[in-house]
């Protein structure tokens, strides 16, 4: 289940993954803009990271993509 908004310039994606299964989260960004889930900077000065159950796998085509174990997830990508 995905719900996502973008309002101000700010794009929110709110990501539920069922049990047992995982997930490859692609999350638009702009150049100079950081991506955030919780209080964790994931991405910022085109420099990404993951915290202990997200991990950063690359940048593609302006995208920051991770992977994640079930759960629930709220990225928001700012300037």
């Amino acid at each position: 289940k995905s719900q996502w908004s973008k309002e101000e310039g700010k794009f929110n994606l709110l990501i539920s993954i069922p049990p047992n299964t995982s997930a490859e989260i692609h999350i638009p960004f702009k150049s100079g803009q950081k991506i955030t889930e919780e209080f964790n900077i994931l991405l910022e000065n085109g420099a990404g990271s993951g915290t202990e159950d997200i991990t950063f796998i690359g940048v593609d085509n302006d995208k920051a993509i991770y992977e994640v174990p079930s759960g629930r997830y709220e990225f928001l990508v700012s300037e």
